[in-house]
């Protein structure tokens, strides 16, 4: 598995000797070869730094997902404390002092931690929350990634649209259902950090009754009887049958059955595109 030299492939081996040893608690450690020209140098100008780089400052290998993360490269001498010299999320201070959301409270949090350990190489890190997305979906955020999931190498790192659920739970047109994704996740992960954020499609215009995704998209998606959803009726017009006298009731009781609530279904849509405001004003 190459685990001297592949730090990945040691923290994959951890789930790995967890599932085999029926415990999971056990952790796994890497810690890089040195460098030729660090051996024997840690007294001298060049030695080592957490991310195994000759002379490095720590900061190449940095995490990269939103929270104040923190590294002690001497440990903590000062408390009955032995840190791993690794970068880690503060938990401590996102919860107590809002480092999070506050990147000069998460600065601020270094010397305080420098001096409560007796150790002034102690290095905060900010990574800022990403900006909640605005175009339709139902988006997903990992903020400490998918620990319990092993074989999910990389995770994104900031919101990412869920087409998974949006293809099989509904999650684009029920915010309830997104909503919901957030705890399955978080349980399916091991992460009780995983945030869900819904945006709703746009009411479906047409300027023309055609499709606007290609025609093998289109068919797949009538084929799959998926021509109720709302981003479906807008690029898929024509394979879902919405042309004949598109912008025309073709039924009396339209607008009894748009009172309802009945638009939702295909065949009201097909015979009440106006009462069921499917047509360009």
């Amino acid at each position: 598995m190459n685990t001297l030299e592949d730090a990945d492939a040691c923290e994959r081996r951890q789930q790995g000797q967890r599932d085999w040893c029926g415990a999971q608690d056990v952790r796994t450690y890497h810690v890089p070869i040195p460098s030729a020209d660090c051996e024997g140098t840690v007294n001298g100008d060049k030695v080592l730094d957490a991310c195994g780089v000759c002379g490095g400052d720590h900061m190449s290998c940095a995490p990269k997902r939103p929270g104040c993360h923190m590294l002690l490269p001497s440990g903590c001498p000062n408390q009955k404390w032995d840190p791993k010299p690794e970068w880690y999320r503060d938990s401590w201070g996102e919860e107590n002092q809002n480092t999070l959301e506050d990147a000069a409270a998460c600065e601020r949090r270094q010397q305080g931690q420098r001096d409560w350990c007796g150790a002034q190489d102690v290095l905060t890190h900010h990574v800022p929350m990403p900006p909640l997305p605005t175009t339709e979906g139902c988006w997903m955020l990992l903020p400490t990634g998918c620990p319990e999931q092993p074989q999910w190498l990389s995770p994104p790192v900031s919101w990412f649209r869920d087409n998974w659920s949006e293809e099989n739970q509904n999650t684009l047109e029920d915010a309830a259902k997104c909503e919901g994704r957030q705890q399955g996740q978080r349980d399916w992960c091991g992460a009780q950090d995983i945030l869900t954020h819904h945006v709703a499609p746009a009411e479906p215009t047409f300027t023309d009754c055609d499709n606007i995704k290609s025609e093998a998209v289109c068919s797949k998606h009538a084929a799959k009887d998926r021509c109720h959803k709302n981003n479906v009726k807008k690029n898929c017009a024509k394979s879902c049958g919405l042309c004949q006298d598109f912008c025309q009731d073709k039924k009396n009781n339209c607008q009894k059955k748009q009172k309802r609530g009945k638009c939702d279904r295909k065949g009201t849509q097909k015979k009440c595109p106006v009462a069921c405001g499917l047509c360009r004003a």
